[in-house]
């Protein structure tokens, strides 16, 4: 019988349904088949199956207009019931048009447009909705000149009438030769003031913008106060790229501006290990060339927040494992004399592992750092760094995995260097006991026996 619909042949329909096809056909049945109809533009088909059974408006599945091939067949279905302002369960609440905003079609555009009564806000509706979804599997090429003032022709708008969220989505692809059809079309670029919704800082997540860009869309009118709206620029734009940077701060923005209330320091440490949900890093890759260049540009390495913290101290507790910039920090001026609530001093976080590389480590030595400090329990780095060593994987029955050497190898050389530079063994926590004795029974691994070596007095 399907085979019969979409070729469109009537008598072996016909003979089909004399032999008793269909009988035990359910709604859905039929439902499934009037879409075969529709989609292969069989109109005749299509009225026999609804006087079948079937149902145009069946779960008030408004795709079905945007498959439809002809005027004919769509009127046919606004005429049984099928609602274009209904909805598609693949979707957030879209109707039929912004459907066909989706797909590019703008042949079903025209013809919605003419046929339902739209108000001005459904149709700027459907261009927001259609732009605005980046998970969406339908993306309209509206990055050339001719495509958008071709669908803004379609939905009978013009460019003055586009409000700023979608100009922020249209703006967000970065393409000149569109910036230059919403010009042509009568865009106004106007805003009033700089908001997290501008267009400046309507950024692809995937593609930081250019200088360039930004310059262009200046020339158009979206004009920016250094001082008003610096701290804004540079914590949406200056970290991403150190082009950005480097433009921001040749425009005047204050290298020692405040984000959020912080010092742009602690903020950029904070911007540089933000992760996502599942943990990855959602900074760019330039981001340490950022922040590397904002102090040599002079931003203030050992600004306070209003804990007394510096961005020193977030960089020990926020790295976990990546490039780490408290050797810059330091030779910048950053104090390593900073400690939190719970007297978590700089050196207890590196040692205890948050931020743990031969590098810091031999930057907060070589600043002659006070490695005898006590957190709240009364530990010293030397503590933390013998616990953090009996946490790694002991003797394995095949052998050590390679890394765990590697790591108690490391521990080990951290040990040596606190102890060179003034490290006591012999201090005690609040309960008693001396670094050594956080240590695991010894193994028989050379890094164990060594470290006990150390740590004995």
């Amino acid at each position: 019988m399907a085979t019969a619909i979409t070729v469109g042949n009537n008598r072996i329909f016909d003979q089909l349904i004399a032999a008793g096809a269909g009988k035990d056909f359910t709604k859905a049945h039929w439902n499934s088949h009037f879409r075969l109809a529709v989609e292969a533009d069989k109109l005749t088909f299509a009225k026999r199956l609804v006087a079948l059974g079937a149902e145009p408006a069946f779960s008030n599945n408004v795709d079905i207009l945007t498959s439809a091939r002809s005027n004919a067949m769509r009127d046919f279905l606004l005429d049984n019931g099928v609602n274009p302002r209904g909805s598609h369960p693949l979707f957030v609440t879209p109707d039929a048009l912004t459907l066909a905003v989706l797909r590019d079609d703008l042949e079903v555009v025209k013809y919605l447009v003419r046929r339902v009564s739209y108000k001005k806000s459904e149709l700027l509706a459907a261009i927001n909705k259609s732009m605005c979804r980046p998970s969406s599997s339908y993306v309209p090429d509206w990055n050339s000149e001719k495509a958008f003032l071709d669908n803004l022709h379609a939905l009978g708008l013009n460019g003055k009438q586009l409000d700023q969220s979608i100009l922020s989505c249209l703006l967000i692809r970065q393409s000149p030769a569109l910036v230059a059809a919403m010009q042509k079309s009568g865009v106004v670029f106007h805003y009033s003031g700089l908001t997290e919704d501008h267009p400046f800082l309507a950024v692809n997540p995937e593609k930081s913008p250019t200088p360039e860009y930004l310059e262009l869309l200046e020339s158009q009118g979206l004009l920016w106060d250094k001082k008003e709206h610096g701290a804004l620029m540079m914590g949406k734009l200056g970290f991403r790229t150190l082009e950005l940077a480097k433009w921001l701060i040749s425009r005047g923005v204050n290298v020692n501006v405040e984000i959020a209330g912080e010092p742009i320091m602690i903020a950029f440490v904070k911007y540089l290990h933000n992760r996502d949900v599942i943990g990855r890093p959602t900074a760019g890759q330039e981001a340490p060339l950022v922040g590397k260049f904002l102090l040599d540009a002079g931003a203030k390495a050992d600004a306070r927040d209003q804990l007394g913290l510096n961005a020193l101290w977030w960089e020990a507790k926020l790295n976990y494992g990546g490039e780490t910039m408290m050797k810059h920090l330091l030779t910048h001026g950053a104090s390593p004399d900073v400690h939190g609530e719970e007297n978590n001093w700089v050196v207890h976080l590196a040692a205890q592992g948050l931020s743990t590389t031969d590098e810091s480590m031999e930057a907060l030595a070589a600043h002659k750092s006070n490695w005898n400090v006590r957190d709240y329990h009364g530990l010293t780095p030397l503590h933390h760094l013998a616990r953090k060593f009996s946490l790694l994987e002991p003797v394995c029955p095949m052998g050590c995995a390679e890394d765990e050497i590697l790591k108690k190898k490391r521990l080990v050389n951290y040990v040596q260097l606190l102890l060179k530079h003034g490290a006591d063994i012999k201090i005690r926590d609040a309960t008693g006991r001396l670094p050594i004795d956080l240590l695991e029974e010894p193994k028989d691994i050379a890094e164990d026996r060594q470290m006990r070596e150390l740590l004995t007095p």
